[in-house]
């Protein structure tokens, strides 16, 4: 009985410890950072690499490419993201501050109205959100900036977000968002799967249609 008053003891003094916490994704891809009470700070995301010497066995082997992982999400899929994240937000607003909320977003598609549309939906959602953060939560910085590109077809953006929480409420965010990023992975790997097949299938009928239309050619 001791020992399990002992553990809950020591449970609850974990979750009320202070975390800080720095989500960023831009070109350099997505990097997480966590400190404990300003003191101790750790790289979650990327991990650091091996710092490992070569042996002697290891010099005449060729390295194999590492491979790498995208989320290749769309625009639509990153805001559901960032929607699911507001929600479980507002569950744990109690004690979150956020020393930065950074976001720069170029838009654009292949087509302008494609564009535009894409464009407003952000400016919506931006202007919902920032009333949403600066009444709920400790807002000390804020940079957004939103453009609109015409030209290019290819869509750009950067954020960052630092943010000071205590571990059960970063635990409750992180089973939240974590559900639903998992649930939009799955859904967008499987909708590439299908294209990928579609895409093998119109290339072999295309070729069986080759071949056809040879086989039925008449010699000289």
């Amino acid at each position: 009985m001791t020992a399990l008053i002992i553990i809950i003891a020591l449970l609850t003094l974990l979750m009320l410890i202070p975390l800080g916490v720095r989500v960023s994704y831009g070109s350099a891809g997505l990097e997480v950072y966590a400190s404990a009470w300003r003191l101790y700070r750790l790289r979650l995301c990327p991990p650091k690499p091996k710092d490992e010497q070569p042996t002697e066995a290891d010099v005449g082997k060729e390295e194999k490419p590492k491979k790498s992982f995208s989320l290749d999400f769309t625009l639509d899929e990153w805001l559901e993201l960032a929607k699911a994240a507001m929600r479980a937000l507002r569950r744990f607003k109690n004690g979150i501050t956020f020393g930065l909320i950074k976001l720069h977003c170029l838009i654009s598609a292949q087509d302008p109205y494609d564009a535009v549309v894409r464009y407003n939906a952000i400016n919506a959602f931006i202007g919902s959100a920032i009333p949403f953060f600066e009444s709920d939560f400790i807002v000390k910085n804020r940079d957004i900036l939103v453009d609109l590109d015409l030209q290019s077809g290819k869509s750009a953006f950067e954020a960052e977000v630092e943010a000071s929480i205590r571990v059960g409420r970063l635990v409750g965010i992180a089973l939240a968002v974590g559900f639903k990023f998992v649930q939009l992975l799955a859904v967008n790997r499987i909708h590439r799967i299908r294209e990928r097949k579609a895409h093998n299938g119109k290339q072999q009928i295309e070729r069986n249609d080759a071949v056809n239309n040879g086989e039925h050619q008449e010699p000289c």
